[in-house]
């Protein structure tokens, strides 16, 4: 995507005249800067957030960087957007699904939203596919593509400040990092990620390590960037760590004030196989509530798990 738009540019985008998009800009409702020279210029992620709280339609998505919208998207409604979204997918029609999304995005539903809705429920109809067709596994594999450039191109759109992964300036100011991954043996790329940018989307610095991420490994990682919240996304039932190894993770997290969420359907649900300091969530909305309430959290509340 780009970094940054001229005021015609974002002009052209929404579909108004140059003279309307400076007067907002005079009256503070969409921020700019200037260059060196004196000239307007307007943050992609800040252009996203006045489209998304100024309702307005975008006509010229390619000039946020985003591809043309499928037509008559703007008219699309939860269930529509789903079967659009499952039917992209089907057809390999990997640049309209992002368009979708990113008119859904522009549009005002949030990333927990769209996760929840298109992205899952078109994944969960194609992963079955292979049951009756042998071109099942080739339609998956390249649906599963798709979509991770889907979850990439949205979280591009975030505000800066919940989707850093590197130093700050002022590490006094700096977001709090929530990180996570996979267990080992667990290959799936996919539901990490969007764990990713839904921690991004709440405010936190979020790091995705992927599939594969050993328990030490998350371990490590704590330490490293003094992480407030940990996922651990579990597709594969027989790679879920040993429900003692686990236990013993979770509680060594809860004593440092670090809250652990688990998710998935390779999550066992055995009693105790848990214990009592991780949090089970079944979806991205539930996930993003519980990172802003984590955010919120005062200091005394958070050392004391």
């Amino acid at each position: 995507m780009k970094l940054t738009l001229s005021p015609r540019d974002l002009a052209q985008a929404v579909g108004v005249s140059e003279s309307s998009l400076k007067r907002w800009a005079d009256a503070g409702k969409v921020r700019v800067s200037r260059t060196v020279g004196g000239h307007r210029r307007i943050e992609i992620a800040e252009a996203v957030r006045f489209v998304r709280e100024a309702k307005l339609r975008v006509v010229r998505p390619d000039l946020l960087g985003l591809p043309d919208a499928p037509s008559g998207l703007e008219a699309t409604g939860p269930t529509e957007a789903i079967e659009a979204f499952t039917d992209l997918l089907l057809r390999g029609r990997a640049d309209q699904a992002r368009a979708l999304a990113a008119e859904l995005y522009l549009g005002g539903a949030a990333l927990t939203e769209i996760f929840d809705g298109p992205v899952r429920h078109a994944m969960h109809h194609i992963g079955t596919i292979w049951r009756h067709s042998p071109e099942g596994i080739c339609v998956e594999h390249r649906a599963t593509d798709a979509a991770i450039g889907v979850v990439y191109q949205l979280r591009s759109m975030l505000p800066q400040a919940g989707d850093q992964t590197g130093d700050h300036p002022d590490p006094a100011d700096a977001p709090p990092v929530a990180l996570g991954g996979c267990p080992s043996g667990d290959p799936y790329i996919l539901p990490s990620l969007m764990c990713s940018a839904v921690a991004a989307e709440a405010g936190f610095r979020a790091v995705n390590l992927g599939p594969e991420t050993p328990l030490e490994t998350l371990r490590v990682a704590v330490a490293s960037h003094h992480a407030r919240l940990v996922w651990l996304s579990g597709s594969v039932p027989e790679a879920w760590p040993p429900a003692p190894e686990f236990r013993a993770f979770a509680a060594e997290l809860a004593q440092q004030g670090v809250r652990l969420i688990v998710g998935g359907q390779g999550v066992p649900h055995a009693d105790g196989a848990l214990g009592p300091h991780a949090h089970r969530l079944d979806n991205m909305v539930d996930l993003g509530a519980l990172a802003r309430e984590v955010l919120a959290e005062p200091p005394a509340a958070r050392q004391a798990g």
